[in-house]
């Protein structure tokens, strides 16, 4: 005997793809931060955090190092392999032959040898001392 679902059937399956979508709870995803880790995400600032990224020295004059794996970044923050503090550094290039500067990393401009490059860690400023009345 076959059995016969007319409308009803085709009308309860239409009925039953609209609606669970609509029924089915969905993750709320929270937005991105804009501060960096460890930093009080309740402040109001307007500034954008973002992680450093690595970098090869070629004529930057200040980076931020890693003291573990040495690796170089654009900016403060942490090492993105050790997650460790980055130490700020002061970076010049130097002509081996007659101990001038020059602009950039690679062969100088006056004697075609390769520079070497110095680099300098910059100390963060002390607090200022505090005065009493």
């Amino acid at each position: 005997m076959k059995q016969t679902l007319g409308l009803a059937g085709p009308l309860s399956l239409a009925l039953l793809l609209v609606l669970s979508p609509a029924c089915q709870q969905r993750a709320k995803v929270a937005p991105a931060s804009t501060s960096p880790p460890g930093s009080d995400s309740t402040s109001t600032t307007t500034s954008t955090y973002h992680a450093p990224k690595s970098v090869v020295v070629t004529n930057q004059t200040e980076i931020w190092s890693c003291p573990n794996c040495e690796m170089d970044y654009d900016g403060p923050g942490q090492c993105a392999m050790c997650h460790v503090d980055l130490v700020h550094q002061k970076v010049a290039y130097i002509c081996p032959a007659d101990q001038k500067p020059v602009e950039h990393a690679g062969a100088c401009p006056r004697c075609n040898a390769h520079a070497i490059i110095e680099r300098t860690a910059l100390t963060p400023q002390p607090p200022a001392p505090l005065t009493g009345n």
